[in-house]
This record gives structure tokens, C-alpha cells and sequence, in this order.
């Protein structure tokens, strides 16, 4: 007789409540310190969660390996990111690691641009398209004087909350 696994069902973002999002998000941590090479236990306790609750909320992105957990290259776990479009700040929930690691990588050239002035690695970005999970297509903004006004309307925003 095959002994069949079970197939793990993961809620969708919206299905989550804030604090399974709250563990998702954690969780994703989790699978990016393995994927640096780091065990599931080691990473886990790193950021304080159990094992048992990162392969609850990672499903079958984490498989058994030589009676060792290892994670896919890649996933498609939903997951809610901020990014820059239009000269405001936009919430998208995209699909899959591949997604997040663009906007990831945008966001890296974005510091860059902000502490150095140097803009030119958000060229490679013009013609990027980010698809949330209900197909709509979003540009990541490139002009280096919108961002930098989204910036600062960031931060005068969390000055006013600190003060009030």
C-alpha cells in the first residue's frame, strides 16, 4: 500500500485574519532564512515560532529531504507588499516568491537612489509590471522626483502621528 500525503490547503491572503497574516508573514521569514541555508528549527526559533506552525502556514513550499526540511526555489503564497506607482504608495497582494523578489529588488534600488542619488538602476524597471492576484497590472514608479515626494510625504505623515 502507497502512503499518500496529504495535500495542504493555504488560505488566501484576504481569507486570513490579522493575526494569520500576522504568522504568514513570519513564516515567510522563515522560508527566506532557509533558503540562506539555515535549518527550519534554527530559523524558526529565530524569530520565535514553532516549526510545527511554519509548515502549517508554508504547506508543501517546505518538503523532507534527506530527513531534513528544505524549501522550493520559488513559491506562490500570496503575500501584501507596498510599492511605489503613479507618485503614491500602493498595497498590492501578489502572488509567489518570484513577485515579491522584484519589488524586493526594486525597493533596494530605491534606498540606493534615496541615500546616494544615484537613480539609474530604476531604468531597469520602466517596463516592469507587477500582477497582483486579481490580474490588474501595476508600474513600479521610476521618476526619481515623484518617489522622493512620496518620501517625504511618508515621513511628515509619521512625524504627525508621533506628535499629535
Amino acid at each position: 500500500m502507497v502512503k499518500r500525503r496529504k495535500h495542504r490547503h493555504i488560505k488566501r491572503w484576504l481569507k486570513l485574519s490579522k493575526e494569520e497574516r500576522a504568522l504568514r508573514v513570519k513564516s515567510l521569514d522563515v522560508l527566506r532564512l532557509i533558503r540562506e541555508g539555515k535549518s527550519l528549527t534554527r530559523a524558526s526559533g529565530e524569530l520565535g515560532l514553532k516549526p510545527d506552525t511554519v509548515r502549517h502556514n508554508l504547506g508543501s513550499v517546505l518538503y523532507k529531504c534527506k530527513r531534513k526540511w528544505r524549501a522550493k526555489k520559488s513559491d506562490t503564497l500570496e503575500r501584501e507588499l507596498i510599492i511605489y506607482e503613479n507618485g503614491r504608495r500602493r498595497t498590492v497582494i501578489v502572488k509567489g516568491s518570484k513577485q515579491a523578489a522584484i519589488i524586493g529588488r526594486y525597493y533596494n534600488d530605491v534606498k540606493k537612489g534615496l541615500y546616494s542619488g544615484d537613480w539609474r538602476a530604476l531604468k531597469k524597471y520602466k517596463r516592469t509590471r507587477i500582477k497582483n492576484i486579481y490580474g490588474k497590472t501595476h508600474h513600479l514608479e521610476t521618476d526619481p522626483t515623484k518617489i522622493q515626494e512620496i518620501e517625504l510625504r511618508r515621513e511628515e505623515h509619521e512625524l504627525g502621528e508621533i506628535y499629535d
